[in-house]
């Protein structure tokens, strides 16, 4: 399995996020994290993957279905 690896935000970057009023998760099992995730890409259904090749970006939109949290 991958593993995840989450930064914690400065305090600095704690304070931006309050002044919008954007809360800041400290911490979260991981089973609730893959909750999360999973429960997103079921909300959504479109991405953007974008690629690179001879220094020329890309972009194309796509079209997606999951399951849990295999797209």
């Amino acid at each position: 399995m991958a593993q995840l690896i989450i930064p914690s935000a400065t305090e600095q970057q704690k304070a931006l996020f309050a002044s919008f009023n954007i809360p800041v998760i400290e911490a979260m099992e991981v089973g609730e994290f893959e909750q999360a995730v999973a429960a997103y890409l079921s909300g959504h259904n479109v991405l953007s993957l974008a690629t690179c090749r001879d220094n020329s970006p890309r972009c194309t939109t796509l079209e997606y279905f999951n399951n849990g949290l295999t797209v």
